[in-house]
């Protein structure tokens, strides 16, 4: 039986493909969150771990971009904690969102899964 050189090559090259793809958990980027004109916050690069917490700065925000390739969880209380009655928020990768509708403004995030096993840009080079 004679098999094709291009069909052995797809079929060894697919499970490489997928197996990359599903490495894909990097929480390179930035989030960033405004309020009106004067306030801006910008998280470069945040730490990626099953819950870590990264803060807005002193004043909090009704606005956040996540720019990153990671979910996060938008938190009305510092520290990642959430005052009673004022529930977390989802934001997907790659999504916006905004305070409208609801009560207290964004204080903190956290973001969710694991960190990959090789950090972002570790062999990029400066020039």
């Amino acid at each position: 039986m004679r098999v094709r050189r291009s069909l052995v090559a797809l079929s060894a090259a697919a499970p490489l493909a997928l197996a990359a793809s599903g490495c894909s958990d990097s929480s390179a980027g930035q989030v960033v969150g405004t309020r009106g004109a004067f306030v801006r916050s910008v998280v470069q690069n945040p730490s990626q771990g099953n819950g870590h917490c990264h803060s807005f700065g002193p004043r909090p925000v009704d606005s956040v971009v996540n720019n990153t390739g990671v979910d996060i969880w938008l938190h009305k209380g510092a520290n990642c904690h959430d005052p009673e009655g004022l529930p977390s928020f989802y934001l997907p990768s790659t999504q916006s969102a905004k305070t409208v509708g609801t009560v207290g403004l964004w204080r903190s995030f956290s973001t969710v899964g694991w960190p990959p096993p090789v950090p972002p840009n570790v062999n990029a080079s400066d020039d």
